[in-house]
């Protein structure tokens, strides 16, 4: 299905793939614009981008500082300047290794995983409705092809292609 970008109308399907690729490269961030945008009174809405981020990051568990800038794709020092703002702020800590107490790791603080928890409960209930105007049988189809589509992502990003200049 086509989607008018402008005026959200459907028409016929597309057949070249690079017009699919670029309605999905069009489609996907509005949808996640719209099911993921920070309220006002969300505790993340005075949070820079960075700092989401890490805290998204951090859900998953704790990680040094090198694994998180690697997770980011930032520098080291990009990474600990965060941690030290988040750190001040309360939204993390810095662990002792169990296994190598040489280790540091970051983790979210008490404070910082209830604050997530409580954005990600947002955003499951604003999906949770927009699922709701489909039916069952169009919402187990979307979840499948979003599966298929996030393994595609997946292997195209392991033969490391190199993205055409333009």
């Amino acid at each position: 299905m086509q989607t008018d970008l402008h005026h959200n109308s459907i028409s016929n399907s597309p057949d070249d793939l690079h017009t699919q690729a670029v309605l999905v490269e069009a489609l996907l961030p509005r949808i996640t614009r719209h099911l993921f945008s920070i309220g006002p009174t969300s505790f993340t809405a005075d949070m820079p981008i960075g700092q989401i981020r890490v805290c998204m990051t951090l859900m998953k568990g704790p990680l040094t500082l090198t694994e998180l800038s690697e997770e980011m794709n930032a520098s080291v020092s990009a990474a600990t300047q965060i941690a030290d703002r988040m750190e001040k702020a309360g939204l993390v800590v810095r662990v002792v290794g169990k296994e190598d107490r040489r280790v540091r790791y970051l983790q979210l603080s008490e404070h910082g995983m209830q604050a997530m928890l409580a954005s990600q409960k947002d955003r499951v209930f604003r999906t949770e409705q927009a699922l709701a105007s489909l039916t069952e049988e169009d919402r187990v189809q979307l979840l499948a092809l979003m599966e298929k589509m996030m393994e595609a992502v997946l292997r195209t990003e392991a033969t490391d292609q190199e993205l055409p200049h333009a």
